[in-house]
């Protein structure tokens, strides 16, 4: 047999030696939807649905240095899924450039802005263990009250 964390198994031409992984981590979250919140800065959308991507960090920074144009094209590709946003006469409107640019200007950015707050508040739990349950052997941080 092999060493520590291996195994072999004969596949009937020939032994195959296949390598198990010992210990593993936590899973980074990645592709984490969002619902969206508006509260009291934004109160004529409070009630308002949007469900949305969360975004690697670098995604998020980049957004300081986008033209307005440039934020309304991410959000729409990139970032909403869905929103429940109606047009004057009561018909949905799709999550779509065309319907952004048709808002009052004010609205894309109260939706940056709570993308933005919902984005850097982890969900939870944070991640899921690993499929062999066991823990990673890196050391836990101490509560400041239990030092």
């Amino acid at each position: 047999m092999g060493g520590a964390g291996e195994a072999q198994q004969h596949d009937g031409s020939h032994l195959v030696t296949i390598e198990e992984e010992a210990e593993m981590g936590f899973r980074v979250p990645t592709g984490t939807e969002i619902t969206l919140e508006f509260g009291e800065d934004f109160p004529a959308l409070q009630g308002a649905y949007i469900k949305a991507r969360s975004k690697p960090l670098r995604e998020i920074n980049a957004m300081d240095d986008m033209t307005l144009d440039a934020l309304i094209t991410y959000l729409v590709e990139q970032v909403i899924i869905e929103w429940d946003f109606e047009d004057e006469h009561g018909r949905p409107l799709g999550v779509t450039v065309e319907s952004v640019q048709s808002m009052e200007a004010w609205v894309p950015f109260a939706i940056r802005g709570a993308w933005y707050r919902a984005a850097l508040t982890p969900p939870g739990p944070l991640s899921e263990r690993s499929s062999n349950g066991v823990q990673s052997g890196a050391g836990s941080t101490p509560s400041p009250g239990s030092r």
